[in-house]
């Protein structure tokens, strides 16, 4: 099965192997849980809380593993500023906040970084 960070069962995958896709930056762990149901242990569900899992009452053996899902992607930038060609730096407007998008991060801004030559 896999668990989300807050414990929380988000897939259950009966047999030997499965899949699980995420599309997003997060981490997760799989839990191989053997049982035997006349232990008196159940078979989580999706939804369920599975830090309060208890092998302790029955036949039962876990073995964890982590899964992370990390951030391949670099962050968008959707209205970048145009390039200026000025004919004094003193016209040259302050710098203001630049709109960025992630997949893994809530968007918002961040202060631009200004590149360029000048000839004096």
């Amino acid at each position: 099965m896999i668990v989300n960070s807050a414990g929380v069962v988000v897939e259950v995958i009966t047999g030997a192997t499965g899949e699980f896709t995420h599309d997003e930056c997060a981490e997760f762990t799989v839990y191989s849980l053997n049982f035997h149901p006349l232990g008196g242990n159940v078979a989580p569900t999706i939804g369920s809380d599975f830090t309060t899992y208890d092998c302790s009452s029955g036949c039962c053996d876990i073995v964890e593993e982590p899964l992370v899902f990390e951030d391949d992607e670099e962050p968008t930038f959707p209205n970048p500023p145009d390039d200026s060609t000025l004919a004094c730096i003193w016209l040259l407007n302050p710098m203001l906040p630049l709109q960025y998008e992630d997949n893994c991060i809530a968007s918002g801004t961040v202060v631009g970084v200004e590149t360029g030559s000048a000839n004096l």
